[in-house]
């Protein structure tokens, strides 16, 4: 190829159709005015041409690189590449500078056969402000004499739905640019246009169309971008994968919602079933981990009823139609909220039987058989046979406070009271002795009697000492029989009275005496706020854990052994070491920081 590229004038214009080109190459441009202004120029000359001849489909065009064919290393690559690629001719072209610093736009073509340019085209602009015409005209000249026909143009305005998102966009199958936002030199007639974007399942078409160029005209298309790029399908799972390792993490809570609600963000308006799915599990293992530790004990130790589960964790609630046995991590923690709201209304059971509140205690007992069933969790805080023995024992302690509101004790007390009241009213009176007086009164007047009253004064002085006697009689009997009848009802009545009220005490310190004194511990621990105890003394800041489970053995950290539940300390910012598997496994390792906590076991 010859140094002087551009000296030989033999019009490009002037070839024919006939030179028999059918396999071409377009090298870019080059930029050889020394304004960097220019360079884009050079691209859009270079584009532009490539893309007229694609769509002309008179010629195949070739790709050969980028190589300088004004440097010698980039002429000795167009002539190998001429060559192994049996090419018919190469377009190169350039940018540069003519007097008085105008700019000239030049054009040829090499034929690798003749090693040689064969034809040139150029244009020169007076001034910046018609560069573009005389590069429009040169593309016209240019590729009218490849395609052996008056070539014209029309334009492509691109209005995307959004601006964020890499789109690339093809006319005929051939690529055209990524994110342009149109094309100004596109060959008429009917062209398709499609528009894909780059998603995680590849490079997906978003938007296709059948366009008429018309000569001289602007078509404006508009379209939209509903998917996910590459980009944010990296970001959403990126940030999903934050969220999924971190959600349990003391401290991260913040974070994992800022990435969920990023997630969520980037998925609006997308239909991605896959993201949506992989979204909504997160923030149920986000939402489900944080109602577990927002439990609050005092809030079911003291609670004037019980505390349902549908109120007291109604995330859990929401999924236990989900909740699967030991199953997937959202499983699990679904089942560790249900166990620890079980297990802390059994405590509260405990405490109530401890006060005597059999009412409040009939609630919880009823919440605590409804929760294992709705949860699907058995028998897994208090058996059947639990439940019914403590029934059948209000049931006896019902029928004890129904004697004693039986009246017949009541009724013996009130008359052995009268017959006392009475007796003593006739000591009080003195009713004997007054009898006896009229009795002797009645003697005297007798004696002094004259023979015709004789027989009636005696008689009537006989009854007086009669009735003195029975009254004297009556009066002992009614203060005696009163006196035992009084009491024997009193002594039926306090036995009853007794008996209703201590039997189901003795009955729970019989059945429940260690859960019971759990229960007081812990409620005497959170009435004392234990969570500012330890530091304000100086010692080293601790953590306090409730362990509820199975009432069985475990080793503690200190290497004693108790049964569950209880309360322990372990230093803070130290993990829990137990010989009972925990309900979630990373509650096993998991490091605890000052202040109470929640440790539910298999």
């Amino acid at each position: 190829m010859s140094a002087l590229l551009f000296a030989i004038v033999v019009p490009l214009s002037a070839q024919k159709r006939t030179t028999g080109l059918e396999r071409l190459a377009v090298v870019p441009f080059v930029n050889q005015t020394g304004n960097a202004q220019w360079d884009v120029l050079a691209a859009s000359l270079t584009d532009t041409i490539l893309l007229t001849l694609r769509l002309a489909e008179q010629v195949t065009v070739r790709d050969i690189g980028t190589p300088d064919p004004f440097s010698d290393a980039g002429r000795a690559e167009i002539v190998r590449a001429g060559r192994e690629s049996r090419l018919d001719a190469i377009l190169v072209g350039r940018l540069g500078l003519a007097e008085a610093d105008r700019v000239t736009i030049e054009t040829g073509l090499y034929a690798p056969s003749a090693n040689d340019v064969v034809a040139t085209e150029s244009r020169t602009a007076f001034g910046a402000f018609d560069v573009l015409d005389a590069a429009d005209e040169l593309v016209v000249a240019v590729t009218s004499a490849i395609t052996g026909y008056p070539v014209d143009f029309g334009a492509l305005i691109l209005e995307p739905s959004r601006a964020d998102v890499v789109f690339r966009v093809y006319l005929d199958g051939a690529l055209v640019g990524e994110n342009i936002n149109g094309i100004p030199q596109v060959l008429v007639g009917e062209r398709r246009l499609d528009v894909t974007v780059v998603s995680r399942a590849g490079e997906q078409l978003v938007y296709s169309a059948d366009l008429l160029i018309r000569a001289g005209e602007a078509n404006t298309v508009s379209f939209p971008l509903p998917e996910i790029t590459r980009t944010e399908a990296d970001m959403i799972d990126t940030r999903i994968a934050f969220a999924e390792r971190n959600f349990a993490v003391s401290g991260a809570e913040s974070a994992v919602q800022a990435a969920l609600d990023e997630v969520r963000d980037l998925i609006a308006g997308a239909d991605r079933p896959g993201d949506e799915a992989a979204l909504v599990l997160v923030q149920s293992l986000v939402d489900v981990e944080r109602e577990f530790r927002r439990i609050d004990p005092a809030g079911y130790l003291f609670a004037d009823s019980a505390l349902r589960a549908s109120e007291a964790i109604p995330v859990a609630w929401t999924f236990r139609k989900d909740l699967q046995n030991g199953g997937d991590k959202l499983g699990k923690r679904i089942r560790r909220t249900a166990l620890a709201h079980l297990h802390m209304t059994r405590i509260a059971f405990a405490l109530t039987l401890s006060e005597s509140n059999w009412e409040r205690a009939d609630l919880l007992l009823d919440e605590i058989e409804q929760t294992q069933a709705e949860f699907g969790l058995g028998d897994a805080v208090l058996s059947e046979r639990q439940i019914n023995a403590y029934r059948e024992a209000r049931e006896t302690s019902d029928r004890l406070v129904r004697r004693r509101r039986r009246p017949v004790p009541y009724l013996l007390s009130l008359v052995g009271a009268g017959g006392v009241g009475y007796g003593s009213y006739l000591v009080y009176t003195d009713a004997v002795g007054e009898t006896i007086d009229d009795a002797d009164a009645l003697y005297e007047e007798y004696l002094a009697a004259g023979p015709d009253t004789v027989s009636t004064k005696r008689r009537a002085a006989e009854e007086k000492y009669d009735e003195a006697e029975f009254t004297e009689l009556v009066q002992w009997s009614t203060i005696g029989a009163g006196a035992v009848t009084l009491v024997t009802g009193l002594l039926l009545a306090v036995r009853n009275i007794r008996q209703s009220d201590t039997y189901m005490r003795d009955w729970a310190d019989d059945r429940y005496p260690r859960l019971m004194a759990v229960a007081n511990g812990v409620a005497e621990y959170l009435e004392d706020d234990g969570r500012g105890r330890r530091s304000d003394t100086g010692e080293a800041e601790r953590a306090d854990l409730l362990i509820v489970g199975p009432e069985s053995i475990v080793t503690l950290p200190d290497g004693g052994v108790d049964a569950m539940p209880l309360l322990v300390s372990v230093p803070a910012g130290e993990a829990l070491v137990l010989d009972r598997a925990a309900v979630v496994p990373s509650d096993s390792t998991r490091v605890w920081e000052r202040g109470f906590h929640l440790v539910v076991t298999e």
